[in-house]
């Protein structure tokens, strides 16, 4: 019965849309979906800090302290945290909608919940940013924040910014992902890219010259866009300077300072798009300064890692890393860092203890 009537609901709307030459569908459903609640389980055991899980031919991966089957995100001790959800796949098709279910937030804060959307891997180029409110048990819908679809070939990273009290993991419930196709406007696909970018966060010494990379600003087909200005700003003038239309920074004290480019031009389509990274300035001990537990900024090389954290020098000594929920696949051997915290004695060996800030890949120029 209940059959039948679903078959004359889909007839009364098809005979209404041969009639009125308007298309009318039953039903609006997903061309993908992610369901998170089942057996998927990732290449990492329970608590894993970083894994990857395949489900209907996308690659998702988990950062954080979480757990799979069903999916769970969050940790412990922990304040204002981010744990992300994102794809290293792209989507084949251009996408109208992304529809999140999460279930149960039993004793964790969400801050901010938010997705992304990206043309490349890394997320530098950022095609979109959308922002949710957070409700426990529900379904959060996501759509794109101007025209009706993010393009093809588009990656989807979802950010739930986490705050837990209590020194035992408490977690949110991250059940179902469901992807709707649209139609892209050609139009809508433009957009600004920075180009030179090649990281989001330099760590500079004090007195050291810096220039904030070339930003160049492209069409969707790469074509420069004529008439495009980038102008350049800093949110701490205490720290750094920079010139408004040359990128030139001038460093003027320790901290930190985000650098923005906002790209400016004729064409209303880049008007306030913005591309930013954070200039951490401070001042450089060597390693082999450190005698005693205290509070030390360091630079060198990573030499070795482990699942926990990495062994770095810079000439004169070695110190480690330590950090239980580290992403050790945003570290490699050969990498430039800088570390900034307490450094405490373990085992007869200096190491920067969790508290550390996380390491920022170090100025290029270093």
């Amino acid at each position: 019965m209940k059959q039948l009537l679903q078959f004359k609901t889909f007839l009364l709307l098809a005979i209404f849309s041969l009639l009125t030459g308007t298309q009318v569908w039953a039903q609006d459903s997903p061309f993908y979906t992610l369901d998170a609640t089942g057996s998927l389980k990732g290449t990492n055991n329970s608590y894993a800090g970083n894994c990857d899980i395949e489900s209907g031919g996308i690659t998702w991966n988990v950062t954080g302290n979480t757990t799979l089957n069903p999916w769970r995100i969050g940790g412990k001790s922990i304040s204002n945290v981010d744990r992300t959800v994102y794809t290293k796949t792209p989507m084949t098709k251009a996408v109208s909608k992304v529809a999140l279910t999460v279930g149960a937030a039993s004793s964790i804060t969400v801050n901010s919940l938010k997705l992304t959307v990206a043309s490349d891997a890394d997320f530098t180029n950022v095609l979109d940013e959308v922002t949710a409110t957070f409700a426990a048990n529900s379904t959060i819908n996501f759509t794109p924040s101007t025209g009706s679809a993010w393009e093809s070939g588009a990656y989807y990273k979802f950010t739930f910014n986490v705050t837990v009290s209590g020194s035992s993991n408490k977690f949110v419930q991250f059940s179902k992902v469901e992807i709707y196709e649209g139609t892209a406007d050609p139009s809508d696909t433009r957009v600004a890219t920075t180009t030179t970018f090649p990281q989001s966060a330099y760590s500079v010494e004090l007195g050291e010259d810096f220039t904030a990379p070339t930003a160049t600003v492209k069409d969707a087909d790469g074509s420069p866009v004529a008439g495009a200005v980038v102008t350049y700003s800093s949110d701490n003038e205490d720290v750094a300077t920079v010139n408004t239309t040359t990128g030139a920074v001038t460093i003027v004290g320790a901290g930190t300072a985000n650098i923005t480019a906002t790209y400016e031009g004729d064409d209303t389509a880049y008007k306030g798009s913005t591309g930013k990274y954070s200039l951490t300035v401070s001042t450089i001990q060597n390693i082999s300064d450190i005698t005693a537990n205290g509070t030390y900024t360091v630079r060198g090389t990573i030499v070795a890692k482990s699942q926990r954290g990495f062994i770095v020098g810079d000439g004169t000594g070695y110190v480690y890393y330590y950090n239980s929920s580290y992403n050790q696949a945003s570290y490699n051997v050969g990498d430039k860092v800088q570390i900034s915290g307490d450094v405490t004695t373990y085992g007869g060996v200096f190491e920067f203890s969790s508290a550390a800030t996380l390491p920022q890949q170090a100025h290029p120029t270093m």
